[in-house]
């Protein structure tokens, strides 16, 4: 096995010299010369540093917790991209990131077993993170970055977008093209984000002294129910003439419902997603929905966690309303 003084000797530096290059000790001055020494020797060598003794030697373990709500969305465009984005992040820095998602027989161990120097949950509701691992977190000062969960927990770093305004938002975009009569369609606008633009959309439009809208929820956040439960709707109830959906998803499946019942969109039908994820772009017709910046979000979050600030850092990130072809004026 090659050893760190393998690598020195090969290099021509100290050991000690070896770990400031791969370690990127701040503070410590190292000429750009002998930094490309030292890296031209490790790849010549092959030479991988032992993760367990940089752990003791730093006490660090160099690698981040990320939890998601359920396993069956861990794939989903949302949670992807703030994957990829943090992946990328932690990876150029030296860290893994350790996913987890939430199962009802088996809670996360992240916090009691110390496995992780910081944590980082996507869209958790409050009651997968109780208070008992919230204090243990606290008290052990292991930093906590939350994606998507709102302002529920003022105690530790918080990232989202203004969902209440997405959703006041989307019911004024709908009311400039026209429309009168809306649905509310996809999920079970029960996360915390998705009951916040439940909210801003109802409030907006009772605001503008419309009536509340055909609210219609579908078992998961997926385009298979967006279709079923679209189709079941489509052939009973029509009187709606602009959906804003749960996410892209949701919209695909309610959009492929619509034209095999025959219902035209956009023109007898409009919607609009949230995600501005591909898949809206190789629909029937082009979705227009909101894009949330994840790739800054996730980015972000994993530079929190590799440098937590002493107090909790709050940002609410702009959102853009992505048009497409999938809304008309009437």
């Amino acid at each position: 096995m090659v050893s760190r003084d393998d690598v020195a000797k090969r290099a021509g530096v100290s050991g000690a010299t070896v770990s400031y290059v791969l370690n990127k000790t701040p503070g410590v001055s190292i000429s750009e010369r002998t930094r490309r020494n030292v890296l031209k020797a490790v790849t010549e060598l092959g030479y991988r540093p032992s993760l367990a003794g940089r752990a003791l030697r730093l006490g660090r373990l160099h690698q981040i917790g990320m939890v998601v709500p359920s396993g069956d969305i861990l794939f989903g465009a949302y949670h992807e991209r703030l994957l990829r984005a943090a992946w990328r992040v932690a990876s150029d820095r030296g860290y893994r990131l350790v996913l987890d998602a939430l199962r009802p027989e088996k809670p996360i161990t992240f916090f009691s077993d110390r496995a992780v120097d910081a944590v980082i949950t996507l869209a958790l509701p409050p009651f997968a993170f109780p208070p008992r691992d919230r204090n243990f977190a606290r008290s052990q000062g292991i930093p906590v970055i939350m994606i998507g969960s709102g302002s529920w927990a003022q105690e530790f770093h918080t990232l989202d977008i203004d969902n209440i305004e997405l959703g006041r938002t989307a019911a004024d975009y709908l009311v400039a093209k026209g429309h009168r009569r809306f649905l509310l369609f996809g999920g079970r606008w029960k996360g915390i984000a998705d009951s916040k633009r439940r909210e801003g959309f109802l409030k907006r439009l009772t605001e503008l002294g419309y009536p509340e809208p055909v609210i219609v929820d579908t078992p998961t956040a997926e385009p298979d129910s967006g279709y079923e439960v679209g189709h079941a709707l489509l052939k009973k109830r029509r009187e709606f003439t602009a959906a804003f959906c749960h996410n892209d998803n949701t919209a695909v499946g309610l959009i492929r419902a619509a034209v095999e019942l025959g219902v035209q969109v956009p023109e007898e039908l409009s919607v609009v997603g949230v995600d501005a994820a591909a898949i809206g772009q190789f629909a029937l017709c082009r979705l227009t929905s909101f894009r949330q910046p994840l790739d800054r979000m996730g980015e972000e979050a994993v530079c929190l966690a590799i440098a937590p600030p002493s107090e909790p850092v709050h940002r609410f990130y702009p959102f853009e309303l992505v048009e497409g072809n999938s809304v008309r004026e009437v």
